[in-house]
């Protein structure tokens, strides 16, 4: 990511909030926009997080286009690797005795991913593709590299049981074809979102004033990743989603040619007055902020 665009943007402003109905008083909030690139993979929430950022805040509010109109979701954790593996380059007809082919370490790999899928949880998936497998068909490719994805709905299971077999996949395949690997994080772990049932009842409430009406209560975990769950690992958050129209599938091509006109143009001015409406309510009610804060459990924090 550019420098440029890893900036984090704050911006302060303070929030009259109205006391009690009919006793004049006014107390002051704060309310903190904050700019968070590369959410697709390069985690810029993160380092919103480590640096402190978020220390103070009370609640984090954020809004995903969708295909519905959801107050709430929970999503899996996810971590990203790379496999890197090296060999020894041969000719592959003259002398493939004196190579070691790091092609087959990587095709190797990937068939015990896939008998290790049998013993794993239904909330795991693993997916992933060769980046690199050799340059040209006659020679024993001596360089090979798997970038792949685990995921799976509970982090610490994923970093300490899902992740570390994934891996020894890899260090067994090396082992079995005499090829070196090494393992590298492909990019920052994302965290499964802690709900908070007081914030989606109140995000259910925001919706149901402009019109819109959400979906049920899901138990369903949806299988993608987001790095908005590390932060609600250490703030209680709310993470709704809002429909474009019923039923769109996102990073879709439809989706790209919807967003940019009129629906896509309403979802945006729908979702900016319900999060302000969602944000009005804590700011006018210290107690609901209180209970929001006592449906909270602060998980796992990046370090």
């Amino acid at each position: 990511m550019r420098s440029q665009r890893d900036r984090l943007v704050r911006t302060r402003c303070s929030v009259a909030r109205q006391g009690a109905p009919g006793n004049g008083h006014r107390t002051r909030g704060r309310l903190v926009v904050v700019g968070s690139p590369a959410e697709e993979g390069g985690g810029g929430k993160i380092p919103i997080i480590t640096s402190g950022l978020l220390d103070d805040i009370d609640a984090a509010i954020m809004l995903h286009p969708s295909g519905e109109n959801l107050s709430a979701m929970r999503t899996l954790s996810r971590s990203s690797l790379t496999m890197t593996f090296t060999g020894r380059a041969a000719h592959a007809a003259v002398s493939p005795h004196d190579g070691i082919n790091a092609l087959d370490a990587a095709v190797l790999t990937l068939n015990a991913i896939g008998l290790l899928r049998q013993q794993m949880s239904d909330d795991v998936r693993i997916h992933a593709i060769i980046t690199e497998g050799g340059d040209a068909q006659n020679i024993i490719p001596e360089r090979a590299v798997i970038e792949a994805s685990v995921r799976a709905e509970d982090p610490r299971a994923l970093l300490e049981n899902v992740q570390p077999r994934v891996e020894n996949c890899a260090r067994g395949a090396a082992m079995a074809t005499g090829a070196a690997v090494t393992i590298e994080e492909g990019g920052p772990t994302y965290l499964s979102i802690q709900p908070n049932p007081v914030l989606e009842a109140i995000v259910d409430a925001s919706y149901a004033r402009i019109g819109r009406i959400t979906e049920p209560h899901r138990e369903e975990v949806f299988p993608g990743s987001t790095d908005m769950g590390n932060v609600s690992q250490v703030v209680p958050s709310i993470h709704p989603n809002i429909e474009i129209v019923p039923g769109l599938t996102m990073h879709s091509r439809r989706a790209t040619e919807l967003v940019g006109g009129e629906h896509g143009d309403k979802a945006v001015l729908d979702g900016a007055l319900m999060l302000a409406m969602t944000a009005t309510n804590l700011f006018r009610h210290p107690a609901v902020v209180d209970e929001v804060k006592a449906n909270f459990v602060e998980g796992i924090r990046p370090t």
